[in-house]
């Protein structure tokens, strides 16, 4: 099968994964012959999109695997079936999902523009999902209880390595069905593999140490500047009678924090002296506005 690894450890559904890689062979022709300069993309997600084109069928096949592994275990018929792409980005589970005739596709990203993005995509398509959800965990909840919807699978790639609180977040996930639910996760951010730890490793000191220029199809939510700095000028802001060594001693030791508990670490300092437990993890770091991790 094109779509699929040939060495892939698939459920032994065969039905499954012919409906999929069928679904996959469709997409991939539609996806080739839409000219993305022309349906009112964000320049974020020309770029994004874009990048998925060059590469599509490898790409595509990391949706067919997520979506095979995501409903092998359901034990009802795909077109009762109601699935969530989970922080989405350009949509290609949503247009899968759609393809294969699930019966309710549902699509979500924290970044209200690839909101709009997916959907003018999918419109383009004639795959458009049922609802596009911007929002974090607790507004994609209020937005499915406010449609009376119940989510059978929960689907993601490339989302649970940024998430501040992976333990937390995922119990949250529960929410978002009233029944049994099917969750799965996708990264490639493996530190088992040597090569991808050494690019992750590269990022977060990039992220850590350095500002960013800003640059075409570049995010225009989230910070470009150098997460040390920006704990630096927190920590001044919220503790100002404190000397330059010791903001910059907690600069340091609140790498990986965000800005509730970066604060509660220098009010504890504050009171007892108590300096925070050094990062476990020598170069990880996350956004200290949002908690976005860089890489896991």
């Amino acid at each position: 099968m094109r779509f699929f690894h040939p060495n892939a450890r698939l459920p032994k559904r065969p039905e499954l994964l012919a409906a999929v890689e069928s679904a996959a062979e469709r997409v991939h022709d539609k996806l080739l012959a839409l000219d993305i300069d022309r349906i009112g993309l964000s320049e974020y997600n020309q770029r994004r999109l874009g990048e998925s084109l060059g590469d599509l069928q490898v790409r595509l096949m990391v949706y067919t695997h997520l979506l095979v592994r995501s409903l092998a275990p359901l034990n009802k018929p795909l077109e009762e079936a109601t699935l969530l792409e989970y922080g989405g980005g350009p949509g290609l589970l949503s247009l899968l999902a759609r393809e294969m005739g699930i019966g309710t596709v549902l699509y979500n990203d924290p970044y209200e523009v690839s909101c709009r993005d997916a959907r003018l995509t999918a419109g383009a398509l004639g795959l458009e999902a049922e609802a596009y959800i911007p929002g974090e965990v607790d507004e994609t909840l209020e937005a499915l209880r406010g449609s009376g919807v119940s989510c059978d699978v929960v689907a993601s790639n490339n989302v649970i390595e940024h998430v501040y609180d992976a333990r937390a977040f995922l119990h949250a996930m529960r929410r978002f069905s009233d029944g049994p639910l099917v969750v799965t996760h996708a990264t490639t951010a493996n530190p088992l593999n040597p090569r991808v730890r050494w690019v992750t490793m590269k990022i977060h000191r990039e992220r850590e140490f350095h500002d960013r220029e800003r640059a075409w199809g570049r995010k225009e939510t989230g910070t470009h500047r150098s997460y040390l700095q920006l704990r630096r000028e927190m920590i001044r802001q919220a503790a100002p009678d404190l000397d330059e060594e010791t903001v910059r001693r907690l600069a340091r030791l609140t790498r990986g924090l965000r800005r509730d508990d970066i604060l509660e670490a220098v009010e504890r300092h504050r009171r007892t002296r108590e300096w925070p437990t050094p990062p476990k993890h020598p170069t990880n770091t996350c956004d200290p506005f949002t908690g976005s991790w860089a890489e896991r």
